[in-house]
């Protein structure tokens, strides 16, 4: 019996940690995702980047 492999997955908003993501849940690898608000962000491009993750993942 093997364990079902893990990662967290740290999204900036980026294409390269989406990306990066996406490999690793092609690979069969549950991903928890963290994305949150620094203040360095616009607004509007956090919340678009949350919305499409909750319906892709």
């Amino acid at each position: 019996m093997s364990k079902q492999r893990k990662a967290v997955s740290l999204i900036s908003g980026g294409l390269d940690s989406l990306l990066a993501t996406k490999a690793l849940l092609e690979q069969g690898i549950h991903v928890e995702v963290i994305n949150f608000f620094t203040g360095f962000c616009v607004e509007g491009h956090t919340h678009a980047i949350r919305t499409t993750l909750r319906t892709q993942l």
